[in-house]
């Protein structure tokens, strides 16, 4: 069964190039004749915007959350993220209150470096608690020994020679779930 329409005009192009509904060709000539068309995602995150404006400040932040975690002591920088620049302060989230007193003795360094760094005066860094998020654990489940496979492990420590062995079989079969 053939991918092309049969009223097709030209049926040497493959479906996926001619007459794929996102082609952009066929995008550019809907648009001309639909505004609301389908677009690109880039055309919307490069058209001047709050869209824009957002993927600036997000980039904005990893840039400066990077310089400030090389500023960091090693055993500091996975528990420090910044989180917010603000013209008056930057908030920098720690794991932990623990983790938030170590960082608030190297705050006052940590600004100086982070000013020299980037040529200009840094506001003060305000820190905040937030645990990282944690996996739920879920208990083992217990393994139980069930009557039968209690047996078939009692036949098999008479049959062994080797006593300790026995004796161990036997107490491993004393562990065996009482049927209900």
């Amino acid at each position: 069964m053939s991918n092309r329409p049969k009223n097709s005009k030209d049926s040497s192009k493959p479906l996926l190039e001619k007459d794929n509904i996102l082609s952009p060709t066929l995008l550019q000539q809907s648009r001309s004749s639909n505004p609301s068309a389908p677009r690109h995602v880039s055309s919307h995150i490069c058209k001047p915007g709050a869209l824009m404006h957002l993927v600036q400040q997000t980039d904005k932040l990893v840039r400066l959350n990077r310089i400030m975690r090389a500023y960091l002591p090693p055993h500091m920088q996975d528990h420090a993220r910044l989180i917010a620049v603000h013209e008056q302060a930057w908030v920098i989230q720690a794991d932990s209150s623990a983790w938030a007193t170590r960082l608030r003795y190297a705050l006052p360094s940590l600004r100086q470096q982070l000013s020299d760094h980037l040529k200009r005066d840094v506001p003060v860094l305000k820190l905040k608690v937030q645990p990282a998020a944690e996996t739920k654990t879920t208990e083992p489940r217990r393994l139980t020994l069930t009557q039968q496979s209690a047996s078939f492990i009692k036949g098999a420590a008479d049959s062994i020679g080797d006593e300790r062995l026995g004796a161990a079989l036997l107490r491993l079969a004393s562990h065996a779930r009482k049927a209900s």
